[in-house]
């Protein structure tokens, strides 16, 4: 039993082996996490929408649910809320000031209406800025 459940674990790992030969060619490639953000209009109306933050390099991905999201929200012209995000993806174990992204959107992972994007570094904030119609 102990013999069978020590080669299940070995064949296991073996992918795992054959993914980081190819650790080159993933950090060429991006993550990106798609958190839903609530934001409170002036008037008190609740508004949702996707922050779709990427970091490029699959070595980065397990830092992106730490990417700190703050906003402020306020009346604009023509009864419209105009809100200021600040969006900012950690440095990590594995570097610091790689590639990072963020597109605000209606839709998950950038669909329907895209409202701002950004590109930056990590460890530094990336700035946005957009109108919402509900005021």
């Amino acid at each position: 039993m102990k013999r069978r459940f020590a080669v299940a674990t070995m064949l296991g790992l073996v992918p795992a082996l054959g993914l980081a030969t190819t650790a080159g060619a993933a950090s060429d490639e991006w993550c990106d996490i798609d958190p839903l953000v609530v934001i409170k209009t002036p008037r008190g109306n609740l508004v949702p929408v996707y922050t779709t933050n990427g970091a490029k390099g699959l070595e980065h991905q397990a830092t992106l649910p730490l990417t700190k999201v703050s906003y402020s929200a306020q009346a604009a012209d023509g009864g419209k809320t105009l809100v200021k995000m600040d969006v900012t993806v950690p440095n990590d174990l594995f570097g610091s000031g790689f590639a990072t992204r963020t597109k605000i959107s209606t839709g998950p992972m950038g669909t329907l209406d895209v409202l701002s994007t950004a590109e930056g570094t990590s460890g530094r904030v990336m700035r946005l800025q957009f109108t919402l119609d509900t005021p």
